[in-house]
């Protein structure tokens, strides 16, 4: 079991599968059993490091039955933002805070987010939303720190995506609320969602890497001379594992779970998919 605190940070992850597309996410694979089977062993991760390092509070929020080693996860299909979605990353969380009356501090991390040590949570201005810049005037929402103070963040998305499918990706709501706000104010004629942006009043803390250091960023950078607090990559792809070889990014107890759950041939196999899926003949 996960350990579990009323006044520790809660380390909440977010995913529901498009059952009516079921690979709208992994667009290689063919059944939602095969797209549920691949969220799972992210998941399984995610309890399992938990647990190593005994990080407490783990929830794990979707719209599909999941459990594992004694953590199931709290299935919100009534939560499911119809309009967009990918919107659900913010209104299963609107929705678990409402009903359990949370009051704590939230870390809100991708499925495929995972951090590499209890780490403290960072120290951030009450009114701003910590995170990570992948590039000038631009936050990357796989990994947010939100104070407890400001848990309202999650109501501006609730409201919006009830009024309006938005854009596809929920990353660019966040960030036309925070870089783009006067632009849509001025730009859009609907009242109500203007009133909306109007009335949002967060700012963006900005983090280092160390608490979201991506794929893409591995890519980049040849070698570190620190290990990421969280790494964010797919375990189950052998093309983004080997972003992170030789660069001593990856914790060894962390590949050892990843290896578990998301074995050599497994990797291999879903490439192999990825491709005839890219590259059909």
């Amino acid at each position: 079991m996960s350990i579990h605190s009323n006044t520790d940070p809660i380390s909440l992850v977010v995913f529901c599968i498009d059952k009516k597309i079921p690979n709208a996410q992994y667009a290689y694979l063919k059944s939602l059993e095969d797209s549920i089977d691949v969220v799972s062993r992210s998941l399984k991760s995610q309890i399992d490091i938990h647990q190593l390092f005994k990080i407490p509070n783990l929830v794990i929020l979707t719209n599909f039955d999941f459990t594992y080693k004694g953590i199931t996860a709290i299935n919100m299909p009534h939560a499911v933002c119809e309009k967009n979605f990918f919107g659900n990353k913010y209104t299963l969380p609107f929705q678990y805070i409402k009903d359990k009356n949370i009051d704590q501090d939230i870390w809100l991390h991708d499925f495929d987010c995972f951090p590499q040590s209890n780490f403290p949570f960072p120290q951030i201005t009450k009114g701003q939303i910590g995170g990570v810049l992948t590039k000038p005037n631009y936050i990357n929402s796989g990994s947010l720190f939100i104070k407890k103070e400001d848990l309202d963040f999650f109501t501006y998305f609730k409201q919006i995506y009830d009024i309006t499918p938005y854009h596809k990706m929920d990353e660019y709501l966040l960030n036309d609320l925070i870089y783009r706000k006067q632009i849509i104010i001025d730009k859009y004629r609907n009242k109500h969602l203007t009133d909306i942006f109007k009335r949002f009043n967060k700012g963006i803390f900005s983090l280092s890497s160390t608490y979201n250091y991506s794929n893409s960023m591995a890519k980049r950078v040849r070698k570190l001379d620190f290990t990421p607090l969280a790494i964010h990559f797919h375990p189950e792809k052998p093309e983004q594992h080997r972003c992170f070889d030789g660069k001593n990014i990856i914790k060894e107890e962390l590949n050892k779970i990843f290896l578990e759950h998301c074995p050599i041939e497994y990797r291999n196999r879903n490439l192999e998919l990825y491709n005839k899926w890219r590259h059909p003949k």
